[in-house]
């Protein structure tokens, strides 16, 4: 993780559409700017909340660890975003890890500092309603839409959500568990879509070689 100094650039952040009418003036000087590399842990599951993120550049891969000890992918949203919002609230241990899928610029608010703040602002309030009701509306969109689609385009939507320019390199179990399929039938899937030259497999890694192909499958999922 690097820290950015820079103040203006901290600014200019506050300064971009998603921000300006978010984040209030009095929790703007506690802001930190920071930079996660590719694989780099922004939340860790079972932590107490330390900050408040504000993605402004990037794309994360938030996943939890299930009692059984397996991974399961939750989502992986991308820049502008906030992450670890709903922690503000009470403050419970987070339930959730964060990584970064590629380098992803952020600005950490530290809760000691700001959750009052953030708490006691109507404007901050409002807005938070809004993208918690957007974000819940999509993924419940998302879920009822995909259970009726082919695993070949619930997979070609896992791979480009989660894939690192056009590297994707997550474990088979970990996709079957999050997928809700068998080891087997994903096998086969992620074997029909090297054989049609979609990816290309080196070892335990694949390379997309063809992303429209994928596209094309995974905006079937796609809805208004």
């Amino acid at each position: 993780m690097e820290k950015i100094k820079d103040r203006n650039a901290l600014d200019r952040e506050y300064e971009t559409e998603f921000l300006r009418s978010l984040i209030p003036d009095e929790a703007r000087p506690y802001g930190k700017l920071r930079r996660y590399s590719s694989g780099e842990l922004l939340i860790e599951q079972g932590e107490e909340p330390e900050y408040l993120f504000c993605l402004v550049r990037g794309r994360c891969c938030i996943h939890m660890y299930l009692s059984n000890g397996r991974r399961m992918i939750l989502s992986s949203p991308e820049a502008p975003c906030l992450l670890g919002e709903m922690e503000i609230f009470d403050m419970s241990p987070t339930n959730f890890s964060v990584e970064a899928l590629e380098d992803s610029t952020v600005i950490a608010l530290p809760l000691k500092e700001v959750r009052d703040i953030l708490l006691e602002s109507n404007r901050f309030l409002r807005q938070l309603c809004l993208i918690i009701a957007d974000k819940e509306r999509s993924n419940s969109k998302k879920l009822m839409h995909a259970g009726g689609f082919p695993l070949e385009n619930r997979l070609a939507g896992f791979i480009l959500a989660n894939s690192s320019g056009r590297v994707f390199r997550i474990k088979k179990v970990e996709i079957a568990e999050t997928l809700g399929v068998s080891y087997r039938h994903l096998e086969k899937v992620m074997s029909d879509f090297v054989a049609a030259g979609y990816l290309r497999k080196e070892k335990l890694t694949y390379y997309i070689e063809d992303s429209d192909a994928l596209t094309g499958l995974a905006d079937k999922l796609n809805v208004s």
